[in-house]
C-alpha cells in the first residue's frame, strides 16, 4: 500500500465557523495526584501523565493553565513543561485559586468572555461526609469545589473529573468490584444545581485504578482528551458539545463486554449552553483533516511515544483535528497497523497511510479488553441516541464502616453495664447480710457476716467506680473528634477584589 498525504491550506473542508480569535477567554485548573491523602488507597501511575496531556491539549488551545500534579521521573522526561507543576496540596491549591481568580478578574475588565475548566485525575473516596476527590493531603468535597469555582468566578465552569466516586462520587475509578449507588447526589454538593457549572465526571465501578499501560493513562481521561483533539465533533462544527463528549465516550466503550473494563460517563451541561470546548479558532491555522471511503480505528502520538488522541472514524465522516505545534506526529490505523509519518506543516490531509511493522504489545486481561475501544465508529447518529443520564435517586451511599475507634468505644461502654450489673448484685447481696442478722445470733456469727457484708460493700463500690470510669471513657472515645482535613474556600472584604482564600482544619 502506497503512502500518501495531501497537504495545503486548502485541502479538507474548514471546520464551520472559523474565527479569528477565540469566543472566550479559557483558564484551567489541572489537578493530577498519585499518591492521596489517604494512605489505605493505591498509589496510581498515570494521573501525573493525565495531568501533563490535558495540560499540553490546552496550552495548544492558548489556555492558561495551572497544574498541581506529583510528577515523577518518567513523566518529567516526557512533558519537560511538568517542571513548573505545583505540588497537589491545599498550599499551592490556595495560590493556583488566586493566580486564576486574578486572570480571570483581568479578562473580564477587558470585556472578555471567561470559561473555566477544573480537570482531576487522581483518587476519591466516599464516606458518611459525603463524596471527595483527595489532593496529597486533604479532601476536597462538593461545597469545597464550589467555594473554588466562586472564588475564580469565571463565565461558566466545567469541571472534569476521573476518579473513584466522581459522580460525587459514585462509582470507583477503575476495572473490578461492584457498583455502588448513592441516592440523594444532589444532597452531596450544590454542584448539581449551579446554572453555569457543567459536569463531566467517570462513572466506572472499581476498587482498582481505571489505567491501562498500552496508553500509559487514565482509559476515561485519553478517551475525553481524544474528544477534546476534535474527535467528537460530530457535525464538524468545530464545537464540542457536552452530548457529542458524552456519547464519544460512550461509543468508545460500547464494543467491551465486562462492566470492569467499560467506564461510564455522567454528562450534564450548564443550562444556558450544551456548549464544552471551541476549537474553531484553533483548528482554522492548525489542524489534521482525516477521512476516507471506509471507516477505521486510527491513534495519534507523538515521537516521545505518548498518545495523544485515539478515534473511529465513520463512512464518509471527516474528522478535524487539533494539530500540535513543534511536535512531530504519527498517525496509526490500528486495524492493520498502517502508519503514517504527519509532516510539519500547518494543515494536513491525510488521504491514505502506509503499512510498516511495528512493536508487539504487551497482553494480559486488562490489554484483551481494552483493545475493543474505539472499535465501533463514532457518527453523528450516536449523538442523537445518546440521552443523559439522570444521576439523581440513582445511588444509595453505602453504610459506612465502623471503625476501630468507635468498636473500642462501644465495647467499653458495655463493659461499664457489665460493671454497674455486677455492683448493684454484690449491693443486693449486702442488704440481704444485714436483713439476715437477728438478736438471737451469737456475737462471732454477727461478725462474721459483717465481715462480708464489708467485702460486698468494697466490691460493690469498685465495680460501680470501674464502671463509671468505663462509661465515662466509651463516651470520650466515641465523641473524640475525628481529624479530617479538608479545604474551605471563603470571601473576606479584606482581601483585593473582595475575595480570598481561608484554610481550615475541619474536626
Amino acid at each position: 500500500m502506497k503512502a500518501a498525504a495531501l497537504i495545503a491550506l486548502a485541502l479538507g473542508s474548514v471546520p464551520a465557523g472559523a474565527q479569528e480569535r477565540p469566543a472566550a477567554d479559557v483558564f484551567a485548573l489541572v489537578i493530577g495526584v498519585n499518591r492521596s491523602a489517604n494512605p489505605r488507597l493505591p498509589v496510581l501511575h498515570y494521573a501525573d501523565d493525565d495531568a501533563a496531556r490535558f495540560t499540553d491539549v490546552l496550552r495548544s488551545l492558548g489556555a492558561h493553565v495551572v497544574v498541581l500534579a506529583d510528577v515523577d521521573e518518567n513523566t518529567a522526561r516526557l512533558h519537560p513543561g511538568m517542571a513548573q507543576a505545583w505540588w497537589p496540596d491545599r498550599e499551592h491549591l490556595s495560590r493556583a485559586t488566586h493566580e486564576l481568580a486574578r486572570e480571570v478578574a483581568a479578562a473580564q475588565r477587558n470585556h472578555h468572555a471567561t470559561e473555566l475548566m477544573v480537570i482531576y485525575a487522581g483518587h476519591g473516596e466516599v464516606s458518611a461526609s459525603g463524596g471527595a476527590i483527595l489532593l496529597a493531603d486533604a479532601r476536597l468535597y462538593g461545597l469545597d469545589l464550589t467555594s473554588l469555582i466562586d472564588e475564580i468566578h469565571a463565565d461558566r465552569t466545567h469541571l472534569i473529573v476521573d476518579a473513584c466516586y466522581s459522580s460525587f462520587l459514585a462509582y470507583e475509578r477503575g476495572p473490578g468490584g461492584r457498583r455502588h449507588k448513592v441516592r440523594g447526589f444532589a444532597r452531596l454538593t450544590p454542584l448539581v444545581d449551579r446554572p453555569d457549572v457543567g459536569l463531566l465526571l467517570s462513572t466506572s465501578a472499581a476498587r482498582e485504578s481505571h489505567e491501562w499501560e498500552g496508553i500509559q493513562a487514565g482509559v476515561f481521561s485519553h478517551e475525553v482528551r481524544s474528544g477534546l483533539y476534535g474527535a467528537a465533533d460530530a457535525d464538524g462544527d468545530g464545537r464540542i458539545s457536552y452530548r457529542e463528549i458524552a456519547a464519544f465516550v460512550e461509543r468508545a466503550n460500547a464494543n467491551v463486554p465486562n462492566e470492569r473494563f467499560r467506564p461510564d460517563v455522567y454528562a450534564r451541561p450548564p443550562r444556558d449552553d450544551d456548549l464544552l470546548l471551541d476549537l474553531r479558532w484553533a483548528l482554522g491555522s492548525r489542524r489534521i483533516d482525516v477521512g476516507g471511503p471506509q471507516a477505521a480505528h486510527y491513534r495519534l502520538e507523538d515521537d516521545r511515544g505518548v498518545v495523544l488522541a485515539e478515534f473511529h472514524s465513520a463512512t464518509g465522516q471527516a474528522v478535524h483535528l487539533l494539530h500540535p505545534a513543534n511536535a512531530q506526529l504519527y498517525m496509526e490505523r490500528v486495524s492493520d497497523d498502517a502508519e503514517l509519518k504527519v509532516p510539519e506543516v500547518p494543515i494536513v490531509a491525510v488521504v491514505d497511510l502506509s503499512l510498516e511493522s511495528r512493536a508487539a504489545r504487551a497482553r494480559g486481561a486488562a490489554h484483551e479488553a481494552f483493545r475493543l475501544l474505539f472499535t465501533l465508529p463514532f457518527e453523528r447518529a450516536e449523538v442523537e441516541r445518546y440521552q443523559y443520564r439522570v444521576l439523581e435517586s440513582e445511588i444509595d451511599l453505602p453504610a459506612p464502616a465502623v471503625s476501630r475507634r468507635k468498636l473500642v468505644g462501644w465495647s467499653v461502654i458495655g463493659l461499664s453495664a457489665v460493671s454497674a450489673g455486677s455492683a448493684f448484685l454484690f449491693d443486693r447481696a449486702a442488704q440481704s447480710e444485714r436483713d439476715e442478722i437477728t438478736p438471737h445470733l451469737s456475737q462471732a456469727e454477727v461478725a462474721r457476716r459483717n465481715d462480708e457484708i464489708a467485702h460486698k460493700n468494697m466490691a460493690t463500690t469498685i465495680f460501680y467506680t470501674a464502671g463509671a470510669a468505663a462509661l465515662v471513657t466509651g463516651v470520650v472515645v466515641l465523641l473524640w473528634p475525628d481529624s479530617e482535613e479538608q479545604i474551605a474556600l471563603a470571601r473576606s472584604r479584606f482581601a483585593f477584589d473582595g475575595r480570598m482564600l481561608v484554610l481550615e482544619r475541619r474536626f
